[in-house]
């Protein structure tokens, strides 16, 4: 016991975790499997490794936020960054910081946060630092970029439901996957140069409105290699229109036993049909839902009038919960930034990661199942007072 304060304490007192070996033995001394990169090759050469890294963080541990800030203060090439919301300072500072050393930073922001009435105070100072920073909104009148991924010194990729706030990190269910795979690395480095093109830079002013269908030859992958059942699936989709909706149903489609899902946001009706199908063929669905978003949805009153275990959840310190990830038959995961809408298939940019290495598969399983134990069912009366709304982006965008 002593020792585990002590392990605690160092964590706290540590300024900046630069990942030296003792850093490295802290972080991955929570129990998560952990990976080492290899020694960087020039331009890296004199750069510190990141090692100790863990593969997957889960909001309610605290710890993705240090996670981040130990990723990002251990870069010494480039940080590339698309995230949907930031308020997180000391996370803002990190990035400010490594532009200072010399690291080419470039982020990519959602357009309603960068021109808002007010800007968040961390999103104002990195404009005033000269981040270079591009706006991007999404497809028809309410499309947003919602994707929450970073990727370091080439070498290093991060994603998962996490936006950078303090709510994400102290009240939301949320998770953080990181990895050092090249396949994930060339995937989602070719979806951020792609989103970078169609970025606008911050001083030019908001872009004016697109349409979606303009938005041609989205990054995919072109070798699935993800084996599940039967099937092949792709390591990564995108959105828009990238296929993502398309993967999640030929997964859904192939599940054999159990179905587990954590979803911020239900509205699609075509993922509805697919675990309909599966239920009807045996397989077993549990599923958790953010209450409130819960509370706009016909979908949600569908699958509890008809039976499913479903149940409703908020966050683990008023939060909510924002999770969106789906663990099928304990072999496959599906994790990202993806809700279950027509918005972020067709006019959001979204990414989701998938993978069937079990050192991801069990974790997000028992994290689901911590999720679930403390939810709980709906009454029929908060059922019967659902009030439906669409499922454009204006109640999903979180």
């Amino acid at each position: 016991m002593k020792k585990f304060r002590l392990l605690i304490a160092s964590l706290l007192l540590m300024p900046v975790l630069a990942f030296s070996g003792q850093a490295a033995s802290q972080l991955s001394g929570f129990g998560y499997p952990s990976f080492e990169i290899p020694q960087p090759q020039a331009p890296y050469k004199d750069a510190s490794q990141i090692t100790g890294l863990p593969l997957y963080s889960f909001s309610r541990e605290g710890m993705i936020s240090s996670y981040l800030k130990a990723a990002i203060d251990s870069s010494r090439y480039s940080v590339d960054i698309a995230i949907y919301g930031i308020s997180d300072s000391q996370l803002a500072q990190a990035v400010i910081e490594a532009k200072q050393r010399g690291v080419k930073v470039r982020m990519i922001v959602n357009q309603a946060h960068l021109f808002a009435a007010k800007v968040d105070p961390s999103l104002q100072a990195l404009i005033d630092a000269k981040v270079e920073i591009r706006t991007l909104k999404g497809g028809g009148r309410y499309g947003i970029m919602h994707n929450k991924l970073a990727i370091f010194d080439s070498r290093i990729l991060f994603g998962g439901s996490f936006n950078w706030t303090l709510k994400a990190n102290n009240s939301n269910f949320e998770n953080a996957i990181f990895s050092a795979d090249s396949k994930y690395i060339s995937g989602y480095k070719a979806y951020f140069e792609w989103m970078w093109s169609y970025a606008r830079p911050y001083e030019q002013g908001p872009m004016s409105d697109y349409d979606v269908s303009n938005l041609k030859f989205i990054p995919s992958d072109n070798s699935p290699s993800v084996s599940f059942n039967s099937i092949r699936l792709p390591s990564y989709a995108f959105s828009p229109n990238g296929g993502i909706k398309e993967t999640i149903i030929k997964a859904i489609d192939a599940a054999g036993k159990e179905i587990k899902v954590a979803i911020f946001s239900f509205y699609d009706e075509k993922i509805y049909d697919a675990l309909k199908r599966a239920a009807l063929r045996g397989v077993k669905v549990k599923m958790v839902a953010d209450r409130v978003q819960s509370s706009q949805s016909d979908i949600v009153k569908k699958m509890y009038l008809e039976g499913y275990d479903f149940r409703w959840s908020a966050g683990f310190s008023g939060g909510v919960m924002h999770n969106k990830f789906i663990v099928l038959d304990s072999k496959l995961l599906i994790s990202g930034s993806f809700n279950f809408s027509d918005s972020a298939q067709y006019y959001n940019f979204e990414n989701i990661f998938i993978t069937d290495k079990s050192s991801y598969t069990s974790a997000f399983e028992q994290e689901f199942d911590y999720i679930y134990s403390q939810a709980r069912k709906p009454s029929q009366e908060e059922i019967d007072s659902i009030n439906s709304f669409s499922s454009d982006s204006r109640f999903e965008s979180f």
